[in-house]
């Protein structure tokens, strides 16, 4: 009986070092959607070379056999439990199975106000997950680059043509996204932006508002900030009727594509 059991406790003892003897190990970088992620094997033997590499993404994708680091793929959120089998030359075989959650990159938007001579950006970004940076570059801006979330007011001195801003957003997963805008506007003579210009004002019965043909988004707003018309006009010339106004003073707010003016009038 002693010499089965000392028999059995050999065995075992044997198997567990055979396994020790290969040991499956390997980490991942870039787990974002759409874009590469990076698989990197780390794994130890102990007893042989290592010579075969099986890998299962867990999206019924694989890649076998001899690839040691390779790159994919996923198209669709969501944790995906990766599985890698390697074998050494020695005939050792080691498993591991290791979560890989894949995330969303943002949606990196902005909008612009005019504010005086200079422009005012608002970050518009939405995310699944919480960013961690934003990236700001003003082509003929002063200053030219912020990297904060509400970067200063921006005095760009190119031609419209050249006044060229982007925002980079990255989330705390490292997925990126990049919005690039070219700044395009008709300037007054003291260099303010200018989407449209209006007249009468002081005004009694309707507004007449120029504007390049573009379209904009017109809405009238009161000094409480409720909205009491809004009209979406694409015409060089358009009327608008302020005559059921009472006396006072009243904003248009207009929007063209991601720039924002408000400018002030009377009615009388």
């Amino acid at each position: 009986m002693n010499k089965i059991l000392i028999t059995l406790c050999f065995a075992t003892l044997n198997f567990f070092a055979q396994a020790q003897s290969l040991i499956a190990k390997f980490s991942y970088s870039s787990n974002c959607l759409h874009n590469p992620s990076y698989f990197s094997d780390s794994s130890v033997s102990k007893n042989g070379t290592i010579n075969y590499w099986s890998w299962n993404f867990g999206d019924g994708n694989t890649k076998c056999c001899g690839i040691q680091n390779p790159s994919h793929i996923y198209h669709s959120l969501g944790t995906f439990p990766v599985t890698l089998v390697v074998k050494n030359l020695s005939g050792d075989t080691d498993t591991i199975i290791n979560d890989l959650v894949v995330h969303d990159f943002p949606k990196t938007n902005f909008i612009l106000t005019s504010v005086g001579d200079s422009i005012k950006f608002t970050d518009q970004t939405t995310s699944i997950d919480p960013l961690k940076s934003w990236y700001w570059r003003f082509n003929h801006g002063t200053p030219d680059s912020s990297i904060s979330k509400i970067p200063p007011l921006i005095l760009f001195s190119g031609s419209p043509a050249s006044n060229k801003c982007s925002l980079i957003t990255t989330s705390i997963y490292g997925c990126s996204d990049t919005l690039n805008y070219l700044v395009s506007w008709s300037v007054k003579e003291n260099n303010q932006v200018n989407l449209i210009s209006i007249f009468p004002n002081p005004v009694t019965g309707s507004l007449s508002l120029n504007t390049d043909g573009s379209k904009i988004n017109v809405k009238v707003v009161d000094l409480n900030g409720r909205v009491l018309r809004e009209n979406a006009i694409q015409t060089k010339n358009f009327e608008l009727d302020v005559s059921d106004l009472s006396e006072g003073i009243y904003f248009l707010q207009l929007q063209m594509d991601k720039i924002i003016q408000t400018t002030k009038f009377i009615k009388e």
